[in-house]
């Protein structure tokens, strides 16, 4: 099913440094209302280049499927929680879904 634009989804990954800061921002969202669930993957290998240095480190995505109207608050939520001074945070529109899980994270009665 095609979205329309008033129904768009996006993923919303966090890098997080530890599983911990993962469940933190997480539980943060639910309990704001800004998501109804989230995912932790497993541990990463990250490398990136910060203030001129090489850094490897292991990093926990955290993944959010959200509506468009969570997006900007969720973004404000996971950078006041996160440690980093950068925060990797992201968006990526879902352009296909089921209408039931559609409803679901929209918070409308499936159909």
């Amino acid at each position: 099913m095609a979205l329309q634009s008033e129904s768009r989804l996006f993923f919303v990954i966090v890098n997080c440094p530890g599983e911990d800061v993962a469940l933190q921002i997480g539980r943060a969202a639910i309990e704001s209302g800004l998501a109804k669930a989230f995912n932790i993957s497993a541990p990463m290998k990250t490398g990136y280049l910060w203030q001129g240095q090489f850094t490897e480190n292991v990093e926990y995505q955290l993944i959010f499927k959200i509506g468009e109207a969570s997006k900007a608050p969720l973004f404000e939520l996971a950078k006041k929680m996160h440690p980093f001074e950068v925060a990797a945070i992201k968006a990526l529109p879902i352009t296909d879904t089921d209408p039931d899980y559609l409803a679901f994270v929209l918070d409308r009665k499936p159909r």
